[in-house]
């Protein structure tokens, strides 16, 4: 369908259409399988889709005709999912609300330039809206290009300037407010509106009040044990996080509790200052192994409800890379063990090679620290910790042992037993 120098509704329509002669169209309830845009003044499709190829040449170098107003196409509850963009038009602008299904590698730039507006909605997740929010841009270098403010309904309006050089490109458009920043990536192709989503403001103080009273928690587990490593500066953050809870400063109090958690963490990087003040499992002579770099000084283990905790500790610095063999059970029967090398966890129930239930994480430095998945596990409330052992694969013997019986309970909390 070719529309030349008209004003027109088309409703209910298949096939594809070009405008052209500064016509002036509205496309209701039709399935547009390709367009090409003349000299159009204004066009909107309204409950459409749209497939095929769509190209804009209104005031660009392939056009016949020149107007020189401002060439608007517009769109309101419409699927664009064309399987090619070619765009080689002039002062033309994008806006509206549209749900784009197509990636960036189907978009064919020539020699042009547009603007599109992006319709901006912050609200809370109730789908109340959030006014006086700042919004703003920001690109690729960490540089803020616009800022806004949501009107009373929680609106702004972004409108970007695209050309050959940036219509690939992606920024971040971030919104603020209560103390809370989110944030969502857009670029030339991001569907409208875009929406900033908050938790409510109940749910959300819930959540901080929750993060706090975990980050307590966590904090009563190392007190318990003796660590000193962090502990002080933890409580400094949690005490700094009440009192930005308190100010009604959400975000910041999280940030805090987070950071005071991570400090009491142990940190799986083969590094023993995490476990100061932590008293080991059991000790082990000096001198009894067959060489000093597996000469073990002593096993520590902590369990927590997500992971089991090892660390062996050796009497001179920069232990052998040997493989060292944790075995343990449940209390069930059952034989379990860790290897060092490769680092894994196997079920050595039946006997044999056993099977092998998947990775642990693994540090080597002046200590060897493992990390296990209780997950691989079953989550048990209890690990029996019966040795530990350094295997020399090649002499297939065993350079030095630790032999006990030692029974790590969760949350940390460790008895002995003989």
């Amino acid at each position: 369908m070719i529309l030349i120098g008209t004003e027109v509704e088309i409703d209910n329509y298949e096939g594809q259409i070009a405008p052209n002669g500064y016509a002036k169209v509205t496309v209701r309830n039709s399935k547009i399988s390709n367009f090409f845009s003349g000299e159009v003044k204004w066009i909107k499709f309204v409950d459409s889709t749209i497939s095929g190829t769509f190209c804009v040449m209104a005031g660009g170098p392939f056009s016949t005709r020149r107007w020189k107003g401002i060439h608007v196409i517009e769109f309101e509850n419409t699927i664009f999912g064309c399987q090619d963009l070619e765009m080689a038009g002039q002062r033309a602008i994008i806006r509206g609300n549209v749900d784009i299904e197509m990636t960036v590698d189907k978009v064919y730039w020539h020699r042009s330039t547009l603007s599109r507006e992006f319709p901006i909605i912050v609200e809370d997740t109730d789908k109340k809206p959030l006014p006086d929010a700042q919004v703003s841009l920001i690109d690729q270098e960490g540089d803020r290009i616009w800022m806004g403010r949501t009107n009373e309904h929680g609106e702004a309006l972004l409108t970007m300037k695209f050309t050959k050089e940036n219509y690939a490109k992606m920024w971040n458009l971030q919104a603020r407010t209560r103390n809370v920043t989110v944030s969502k990536e857009i670029g030339f192709l991001s569907s409208t509106p875009i929406t900033l989503c908050f938790p409510s403001l109940e749910k959300f103080r819930k959540q901080i009040k929750s993060k706090l009273w975990e980050a307590q928690s966590k904090l009563k587990w190392p007190e318990e044990l003796g660590k000193i490593s962090g502990l002080d500066a933890a409580r400094q953050l949690v005490r700094e996080a009440e009192a930005e809870y308190n100010q009604g400063n959400f975000s910041h109090a999280s940030q805090l509790a987070e950071q005071a958690v991570e400090l009491v963490a142990i940190k799986i990087d083969g590094n023993s200052e995490d476990w100061k003040g932590i008293q080991p499992l059991a000790a082990d002579p000096e001198g009894d192994a067959k060489t000093h770099e597996t000469d073990i000084k002593g096993l520590y283990a902590l369990m927590d409800k997500d992971y089991l905790y090892l660390m062996i500790d050796f009497h001179y610095p920069k232990p052998e890379r040997k493989n060292y063999l944790v075995k343990f059970d449940m209390g069930k029967g059952e034989r379990y063990q860790v290897d060092t090398i490769p680092s894994s966890i196997w079920d050595k129930s039946l006997g044999g090679e056993g099977e092998k239930l998947g990775g642990c994480e693994l540090g080597i430095n002046n200590v060897i620290e493992i990390k296990v998945p209780l997950e691989k596990l079953g989550y048990p409330e209890k690990i029996f910790i019966k040795g530990v052992h350094c295997w020399d694969k090649e002499k297939r013997t065993v350079c030095d042992a630790l032999d006990g019986l030692w029974v790590v309970e969760s949350p940390g909390e460790t008895t002995i037993s003989y």
